[in-house]
């Protein structure tokens, strides 16, 4: 004679969750409740305003408050509402990677842009971009501002399988697959302007860039030892040395696994061609290639901004 297992009775969270004058109970997956405000509730999420209006909740408990039987597990139902009660001083930050992925997903699902506002989840989206996205991401709807955001700080990091780890399992297809098609569009155009032969997109406007690229990285000396390339610049082609031009090689390669301003002024891309240098009229001329970086950076960010997502 086999016996079920007893369901054990729903046990309240506590403070600030407990009010008396409550109208309403947010009971979690494991049975833990909520006493909350409908018209909290009803104000952060557009998603409970209309289910308050069409409906009355699923069931009521002993002392006749409304119940509302929630999906999500109690930590990630009170990291939820953390994000939206007014002057509640307790930490919003989910106690497991795999908490605040679910936050970001409930989040999503109730429509409570409030929480994608608060630093936990801000640091989520800045941090573990690809997670993120995948939490926020639905073939079947608009692309939201959190899963915007998630997509352009993706672009900081590789979208690689190494790099993602053991948080695949926070990924899926769909999403991936998406979010690939935006990181090789943008490193589509992030490289257009890192050409070892044209830099058209300095303008004769740019007097600044201009004169520092040719004092800078176009060779005026002469030496038998060094390698001199010819670049194109707003009509004029001038003899660019080859540390500047290594430097535009590896800033091509960075871009094309992150497609952002960043990864052109990173140390890693500059270092080699301060390092690397055998000939004092090139290492002179290199004294001008971080500010150059700084240029491209900002040339790379105005394109990939107008990439659409």
């Amino acid at each position: 004679m086999s016996m079920c297992p007893e369901e054990h009775p729903p046990s309240a969270f506590g403070a600030p969750f407990d009010d008396d004058d409550a109208d309403v109970i947010l009971r979690s997956s494991d049975k833990v409740d909520f006493y909350v405000y409908r018209s909290i509730l009803s104000k952060a999420s557009p998603v409970f305003k209309i289910m308050f209006s069409l409906r009355q909740p699923s069931g009521t408990s002993k002392n006749q408050h409304s119940v509302v039987d929630l999906t999500e597990k109690g930590s990630v139902v009170a990291a939820l509402l953390m994000s939206i009660y007014p002057a509640v001083s307790l930490s919003t930050e989910p106690k497991t990677f795999a908490d605040a992925i679910a936050v970001l997903m409930a989040a999503q699902k109730y429509d409570m842009a409030t929480v994608f506002r608060n630093d936990a989840s801000l640091r989520i989206i800045r941090e573990n971009p690809v997670e993120a996205f995948c939490a926020l991401y639905s073939p079947h709807q608009d692309m939201g501002e959190a899963a915007c955001k998630a997509a352009k700080a993706s672009l900081e990091h590789p979208l690689e399988l190494d790099a993602i780890g053991d948080k695949l399992k926070y990924t899926n297809g769909y999403a991936l697959h998406r979010l690939w098609k935006y990181h090789r569009a943008c490193s589509e155009a992030a490289i257009v302007p890192i050409s070892t032969t044209d830099l058209s997109w300095i303008t004769p406007e740019q007097s600044d860039l201009r004169e520092l690229v040719y004092t800078r990285g176009v060779s005026t000396h002469r030496n038998s030892n060094c390698d001199l390339h010819l670049v194109a610049v707003g009509g004029k082609t001038w003899q660019w040395n080859t540390l500047w031009l290594s430097y535009m090689e590896r800033a091509r390669a960075a871009v094309g696994k992150r497609p952002c301003g960043e990864a052109v002024s990173h140390p890693d891309v500059l270092k080699p061609s301060y390092v690397f240098t055998k000939c004092r009229g090139c290492h002179n001329s290199i004294l001008g290639l971080m500010e150059f970086s700084h240029y491209l950076e900002e040339e790379i960010d105005r394109r990939v901004s107008k990439v659409q997502l």
